[in-house]
């Protein structure tokens, strides 16, 4: 998505246009979170279990761009899962690691969303177009 993105902008600048996307925030606020999840899950509960939503709020991610959280979260664990795989340098991750295992647990629900509401400011009238975003969301 990232790569697309940066290829659609360099050929709008190319073209002389202007190429933006919605700014992508993690929400930070427990009612606003619960907001933002149901523009991007069709099946959900009736109310988010408070454990879902505190789950989702933390300090790594709650309120934070989806760049930064991309740069200082997931590529260093992509990097991680990658070099227990398929390297022979210096393991820093271990697939018989509780600690391992619970950070990647961790931030399976987090990808999640992330994933799913930039596909929907990418293609919005493709990817869950019948579930409107909250009137407070600026899209992200």
């Amino acid at each position: 998505m990232r790569q697309r993105r940066k290829r659609l902008g360099g050929e709008a600048r190319g073209r002389g246009e202007a190429f933006t996307r919605p700014p992508e925030l993690f929400r930070s606020d427990p009612d606003e979170l619960a907001l933002w999840l149901n523009a991007f899950f069709t099946v959900r509960p009736p109310t988010w279990d408070e454990m879902v939503i505190e789950s989702l709020l933390m300090p790594e991610v709650a309120g934070k761009k989806f760049g930064t959280i991309i740069e200082r979260e997931l590529i260093p664990l992509r990097t991680s899962v990658a070099h227990a795989l398929f390297e022979s340098a210096e393991l820093s991750l271990s697939i018989d690691d509780y600690l391992s295992h619970e950070r990647v647990n961790r931030f399976l629900p987090v990808t999640k969303c992330m994933v799913r509401r930039m596909l929907k400011n990418e293609f919005p009238a493709e990817f869950l177009a019948h579930l409107p975003d909250p009137p407070t969301s600026t899209g992200s």
